[in-house]
């Protein structure tokens, strides 16, 4: 049961918190006038970092999930709170391609509530150095101590990095959210939920790429110097027929509804999102080749609150 229940909920901070990228701390941006821009440009999310560029980041997660297993005539309650909260300055070191390989990260505040109780992680105050492997960033201690298994999950459950191909430890926009194409104010996208799917979820869980339905539209677009500015609502509703490797009787959807701000024509890493992801409904899950069942009444929230941005 607790498989299914982190497997369906991994698919769903995944997706979202590598769904934009955010607005700086102190504002973001260029400081200077900003004018509309009417004309039609394609929306990409694709800054490609430069060694010794510094960002500034923030990210809350709060999750509230109540939910309820019936299995063998029993029924047993399952009830999480749980929030994350990091600051962290990130310097790039070295670039493969378009993407940092080498950073160090130093965190200004890492934090994680259970149940209203907070706790200041171990990685507060500390600089970190982070080396891709395969996608994902293997992180050590500048001082050579190690990083402990507490401060490690956190940071992969609130920075949003999964294991296998899902997730990026501290992404916030994806490049796959770009419009593809020339868009203006009132334009909406549909980005491909089964590329999506690939990239952000559990290996345990199935998104019905055909039923689910993602809706991006450029809401404000300015033009701030050389950059492009604005805002885009983002409206995502995942089909799950699939969690933690069982069936389910229908398909069950989570909805991501939030907003995007910032830098939109890939310049700049300017960006912020907020959002709140909805899963609620009940249902039969089943494993091939048993004859057992488990029904399980969903009930999840995830509000998340996210930026980040190019120092000036």
């Amino acid at each position: 049961m607790g498989a299914m229940r982190f497997s369906t909920l991994a698919i769903v901070a995944a997706a979202v918190l590598c769904a934009c990228e955010p607005k700086s701390p102190s504002g973001g941006g260029p400081a200077v006038p900003a004018t509309p821009f009417g004309e039609a440009f394609q929306i990409r999310f694709t800054w490609t970092p430069t060694v010794g560029a510094v960002e500034e980041a923030e990210f809350r997660t709060m999750m509230v999930a109540h939910s309820k297993v019936r299995a063998n005539g029993k029924e047993q309650a399952v009830d999480v709170e749980q929030g994350f909260e990091f600051a962290f300055t990130e310097e790039t070191l070295k670039v493969d391609g378009r993407v940092a390989s080498e950073v160090r990260r130093k965190f200004s505040k890492a934090a994680i509530s259970r149940s209203g109780k907070r706790e200041t992680l171990g990685v507060q105050g500390k600089s970190l150095g982070g080396k891709s492997d395969q996608g994902s960033f293997v992180w050590t201690v500048d001082s050579g101590e190690r990083l402990n298994d507490q401060d490690y999950g956190s940071m992969s459950e609130g920075l949003g990095r999964r294991g296998g191909s899902g997730g990026k430890d501290g992404c916030v926009v994806d490049e796959e959210f770009g419009s593809g194409k020339a868009v203006k104010v009132g334009d909406s996208w549909h980005p491909d939920a089964g590329t999506l799917a690939k990239l952000y979820a559990d290996p345990g869980t199935e998104v019905d790429a055909a039923a689910s339905r993602m809706t991006c539209t450029l809401k404000s677009a300015e033009k701030r110097g050389d950059a492009v500015y604005g805002a885009v609502d983002l409206d995502l509703d995942f089909s799950v027929v699939k969690s933690g490797g069982g069936v389910l009787n229908e398909p069950l959807h989570f909805i991501l509804k939030g907003t995007v701000t910032g830098c939109l024509d890939g310049s700049l890493p300017d960006a912020a999102l907020k959002a709140a992801i909805t899963m609620k409904g009940t249902r039969t899950i089943s494993r091939p080749g048993s004859n057992q069942s488990m029904e399980v009444d969903f009930n999840l929230l995830i509000e998340l609150d996210s930026r980040r941005a190019l120092r000036k």
